[in-house]
């Protein structure tokens, strides 16, 4: 059974779309939550799938986890899954507090 997803976007005052709404609980697996947030930046499908390919290299759990959904993970790998999704959007600068907190960092 596949949901329909809606997204919902608040205009900003100069008529952007901003302020993404998420209007239901969206339950993906980690590459295809991946691939999904990429999109939303703007990336098309193989481009995505172009930027998860690097980043398994810089994230080797990727391949432990990628057929996991979020709620599945631990609260260390959830951490790391979210650094990924930021560098494979391709996120200009990345904000981390507590850096290593929840993470195994001797492995």
């Amino acid at each position: 059974m596949q949901k329909d997803i809606r997204i919902k976007y608040k205009k900003s005052q100069d008529g952007r779309k901003s302020n993404l709404i998420q209007s239901e609980k969206i339950i993906f697996c980690i590459c295809k939550n991946l691939i999904y947030f990429s999109m939303l930046k703007g990336m098309s499908k193989s481009t995505a799938d172009a930027a998860i390919d690097r980043g398994k290299e810089k994230f080797p759990i990727y391949e432990t986890v990628k057929n996991k959904l979020v709620e599945t993970l631990s609260y260390g790998q959830k951490r790391i899954v979210s650094l990924m999704s930021a560098v494979v959007t391709g996120a200009k600068c990345v904000i981390i507090d507590e850096a290593t907190d929840g993470l195994d960092i001797d492995n």
